[in-house]
């Protein structure tokens, strides 16, 4: 009777872990999605700032680390 119960609790147990791991798993993809989506909009937010700097059309523009959140295109384009 004890080896049952041993057994059963034992069970519980690696299931209750299973279910760790899996929550863990799904915390840590949320995670990463924040995180990726935080840094798109930073890129997304310089973007915007220079586009609406170049709007005026002016003749000199001062950009401290112009390529700081630019893509690649975006380097050569400018």
């Amino acid at each position: 009777m004890e080896k049952e119960e041993d057994w059963k609790r034992q069970e519980e147990e690696q299931k209750c872990q299973e279910e760790e791991r899996k929550h863990q798993e799904k915390l840590k993809k949320i995670e990463r999605a924040t995180m990726w989506r935080e840094a798109e909009e930073k890129r997304n937010q310089r973007k915007f700032s220079l586009a609406i700097t170049l709007i005026g059309n002016p003749s000199d523009v001062f950009i401290d680390e112009f390529s700081t959140g630019i893509d690649a295109k975006m380097k050569r384009d400018m």
